[in-house]
């Protein structure tokens, strides 16, 4: 991925869900983890899907470009 493009599925679309997960369960994440599927041709990620795991709570974020 060209971190210096600023382009990708986070990127572009990860604020939305991110927003809403945050208004609910706070600020205080234990973990993180994504998982990405990358266009290598074109260096974006085109799908990530990414866990926050809070004391009690599990929350899970999908984006993705040109994808239903």
């Amino acid at each position: 991925m060209d971190v210096k493009a600023g382009v990708g599925s986070m990127t572009e679309l990860g604020s939305y869900p991110l927003l809403a997960i945050i208004k609910l369960l706070g600020k205080n994440i234990e973990k993180v983890k994504f998982y990405s599927y990358y266009d290598i041709e074109k260096k974006v990620d085109i799908f990530t899907k990414v866990n926050l795991k809070y004391r009690d709570a599990i929350a899970t974020a999908k984006v993705g470009l040109g994808v239903k």
